[in-house]
């Protein structure tokens, strides 16, 4: 993921972050949280655990993390 996000940034001022996984514990939570720290304020983060169809992202760069937890939820 921080190649696409290296990526994002690369075509987009603010890209779009879709949070897909759910805190499941505290361990995880931590994760979660690490990831949002290595973010800047340039990011635009959704968390969105199942229906990404209702975000508008037209013409939008976006990162979508993760596929597998987002298909298993």
């Amino acid at each position: 993921s921080k190649y696409a996000q290296k990526l994002a940034l690369e075509l987009s001022k603010h890209p779009v972050y879709v949070a897909t996984s759910r805190l499941w514990d505290k361990d995880f939570e931590k994760r979660v949280r690490r990831h949002k720290n290595e973010r800047d304020k340039n990011w635009i983060t959704i968390e969105e655990g199942k229906l990404l169809s209702k975000i508008n992202l037209k013409n939008k760069v976006a990162v979508i993390d993760c596929i597998t937890l987002w298909l298993t939820n």
